[in-house]
């Protein structure tokens, strides 16, 4: 929704813009259209989609695109790069899916939509910014700096967070699950979890298959996923605010 405002506000200008011209105004007032969230979800997202798509492509298409046209398997393609991060639809047998298949569509649940979007998983501007700040890790850089903005460290903060408690959310419901069904196949499972947890909502086909406390243990994953569990406890544990005295910086050895 954010892109939307600012896509509304870029519209706006770029037809003050084609005025101005139409008027042979000597000097145009230049504004920055699109913001640096605009600019992150646009170009991670469409990375995304090129890359998941063309490993789709690559790895299914004498699998699960097997028999089709070349045109049809693009779109099957296409389609189910796009459907991990947002709906959870399926035009294939994900049971069908090769493993490499099966790791990537997790990781596209995993990432999910965008920030204040109805898509679930961390969202690609938290996968964004871990990413912008291990590559100024790498370089030596102690800022982080995109399109010629520096981006908050409490962005930076809240990404790593988001991170973290997403994989022990992961971790925690997969074990539980694995441990409820331990006759079940461990890879269905696992992605059982990934779509539940990150609201996806697609299935190796086992569903049905699941026990009461399997299907309740879901069911919290699901709540969990859709409202964040970062929120959640930010809402229920109490905040302690600034420290009154800051206390002398050390180092912890990270290798």
């Amino acid at each position: 929704f954010p892109l939307l405002v600012n896509f509304k506000s870029a519209f706006a200008e770029h037809f003050r813009r084609l005025l101005d011209w139409m008027r042979r105004r000597r000097h145009i007032r230049k504004v920055r259209i699109y913001d640096m969230n605009t600019r992150i979800v646009l170009s991670f997202t469409i990375a995304l989609y090129i890359l998941s798509a063309a490993i789709f492509f690559i790895v299914e298409r004498n699998n699960t695109l097997a028999g089709m046209p070349l045109s049809d398997q693009i779109v099957q393609s296409i389609f189910n790069a796009f459907s991990p991060r947002s709906s959870g639809f399926v035009s294939v047998n994900p049971a069908r899916f090769m493993p490499v298949t099966i790791i990537v569509v997790m990781i596209m649940m995993w990432i999910g939509g965008a920030s204040q979007s109805t898509a679930g998983g961390i969202k690609v501007n938290t996968f964004a910014v871990i990413l912008l700040e291990l590559k100024a890790v790498i370089t030596g850089n102690n800022r982080v700096v995109v399109y010629n903005r520096t981006l908050a460290h409490d962005s930076i903060r809240r990404a790593f967070a988001v991170v973290t408690i997403s994989i022990l959310s992961y971790a925690v419901v997969s074990l539980l699950l694995i441990a409820f069904e331990p006759t079940l196949s461990t890879k269905a499972l696992l992605f059982e979890a990934a779509s539940a947890l990150f609201t996806v909502g697609s299935s190796l086909g086992i569903t049905d298959r699941l026990g009461l406390d399997a299907k309740l243990l879901l069911c919290l994953a699901m709540f969990v996923g859709r409202v964040g569990l970062l929120s959640l406890l930010t809402g229920m544990v109490r905040h302690t605010g600034k420290a009154p005295l800051r206390c002398p910086e050390d180092n912890v050895i990270i290798n």
